[in-house]
């Protein structure tokens, strides 16, 4: 019963706000490997940090939980750092080759605002309800459309704005 009530409790769920949260920044980490490869194939299912050599060559800088000698806590990276940020701009572009514009493709240059659209509700994890999604929306319909006016080739383009869209602190951060 003590568990049911722990496991259920705002604290664990997060479905309300607690004194805590209201008296508190929320804490907010760095998507460590665990949770960024896990996130990108529920998202996308693509196994992202093991589907060709060169991704999991990236996938390898991206931090991961670990344990030191005879400690009792966690070694939590938490920041961002210039290995991650890289780590996860290349392994998005990764992605971006495998999910845009293939035979297998769920997104296409053809139909671009359905894709942007997909890109902040499935890659950025922000639903329509989101406060966050339109301007999201918006901030990547400017980015492609930069990209098409610098002379990207239209895939070029759509991959762009989806590894924009994969880098969000949405996409590769815990606590947003």
């Amino acid at each position: 019963m003590l568990l049911r009530e722990v496991l259920a409790s705002p604290l664990v769920t997060a479905a309300k706000a607690t004194r805590t949260f209201q008296e508190r920044e929320p804490l907010v980490s760095i998507a460590r490997y665990g949770h960024l490869c896990e996130a990108l194939k529920n998202r996308l299912g693509v196994d992202a940090c093991a589907m060709n050599t060169n991704a999991q060559q990236i996938a390898l800088n991206i931090p991961r939980d670990g344990y030191g000698r005879g400690a009792e806590s966690p070694i939590l990276t938490s920041d961002v750092s210039l290995f991650f940020r890289t780590s996860t701009e290349n392994l998005c572009r990764e992605v971006a080759a495998a999910v845009v514009e293939t035979p297998q493709a769920r997104w296409s240059s053809k139909n671009v605002d359905g894709a942007i659209v997909d890109f902040v509700r499935i890659v950025m994890g922000l639903p329509t309800s989101d406060p966050r999604h339109a301007p999201s929306v918006a901030v990547l319909k400017e980015h492609h459309a930069a990209a098409v006016a610098a002379k990207a080739k239209p895939i070029d383009a759509l991959r762009s704005t989806f590894v924009l869209a994969c880098t969000a602190p949405s996409a590769v951060s815990i606590g947003l």
